[in-house]
């Protein structure tokens, strides 16, 4: 009897609590809205990072804005000393060896973009992520015909550039990017050109995996300097003797 009972008032509290959970489930979609706190988090994430794009843009315009300033006193201190001027040169030589210079000449461009087929099956992961070493190749090819700067996406490539895949996009310069894939290179147009079009070369190969490719030449190309600043921390310049 009793366990009949107790049975029986065990029930009462379950249904007594189901209500109680439905009609407070009921009470968050009504004020809050269904899916409402999800999408409210997936917004908050979207400004924060809108924020911090906006904060890279503004400190990049400073960094460029000083980089003026400084050029402008060392061209008026040039001007007042011919050694000076020649240390300027030479300095900005080794800028743009290094990469950290804007500069302009005649090459070519090459945007490379996914095949339709990825979007058709709604795959929205890149085919450079699997195959990211073939930026690499096409760096490579590049170099070898005497290319003086290259850049992928807008992003200068220098000895520090890193290439990684991470999620369904790549990082460059620790910034992401997606097809298409757009590289930049300056120096000798036909020679640049001649060393991806080849039967059998990289362009032939992208083309068979039905990857979509414009190459073309022209008079003038502009790459924007690298931005990050290096700091050795271990190499040191050997003294001589």
């Amino acid at each position: 009897m009793n366990n009949a009972k107790n049975k029986l008032a065990l029930g009462i509290v379950c249904v007594f609590l189901g209500l109680i959970m439905s009609l407070q489930f009921k009470t968050v979609n009504r004020v809050v809205g269904k899916g409402q706190l999800i999408s409210n988090r997936a917004k908050e994430y979207t400004i924060e990072y809108q924020k911090l794009q906006t904060d890279k843009e503004e400190l990049t315009k400073q960094l460029d804005d000083l980089n003026e300033k400084i050029k402008k006193y060392e061209d008026s201190a040039s001007k007042e000393n011919v050694y000076v001027e020649e240390l300027t040169k030479e300095k900005q030589k080794y800028k743009m060896i290094a990469g950290y210079e804007n500069v302009e000449g005649p090459g070519i461009e090459l945007i490379i973009d996914d095949p339709d087929i990825e979007v058709l099956i709604g795959d929205n992961t890149s085919y450079f992520v699997y195959n990211y070493d073939t930026i690499m190749t096409i760096i490579s090819f590049l170099n070898t015909a005497e290319a003086e700067a290259i850049s992928i996406n807008g992003l200068r490539y220098t000895n520090y550039t890193e290439i990684l895949p991470v999620g369904n996009h790549l990082n460059i310069n620790g910034v992401s990017i997606g097809a298409p894939i757009e590289i930049k290179a300056i120096g000798p147009p036909d020679k640049l050109e001649s060393a991806l079009v080849f039967k059998g070369g990289i362009i032939d190969q992208l083309k068979r995996n039905e990857l979509k490719v414009d190459l073309k030449q022209s008079d003038l190309i502009t790459i924007q300097g690298y931005k990050k600043i290096m700091n050795f921390r271990y190499a040191k310049p050997v003294n001589g003797n």
